[in-house]
């Protein structure tokens, strides 16, 4: 896994831990998980596909099953 990409998955898992940290009815914490349920996960997938064509499989798999993982976590949070 290159530095870079460490530093990105670093940063996302801050990111996330920050949106679930805010209340539940804030409005800028709404916007926070939208960006949590598309935006994040499409950088992830496109990490994880490159990822997959020019280093190993486990590292596109990382990426891969985050992107899962945060899209369905954040989206059950925001439907509730």
């Amino acid at each position: 896994m290159y530095f870079w990409q460490l530093i990105i998955l670093i940063c996302a898992i801050a990111f996330g831990g920050y949106v679930l940290l805010r209340p539940q009815d804030d409005p800028l914490a709404k916007r926070l998980r939208t960006l949590m349920i598309w935006g994040v996960p499409y950088l992830f997938i496109t990490m994880g596909l490159c990822a997959l064509f020019l280093q190993a499989a486990y590292v596109a798999v990382i990426f891969l099953v985050g992107a899962g993982a945060c899209f369905l976590l954040f989206l059950k949070r925001d439907i509730r």
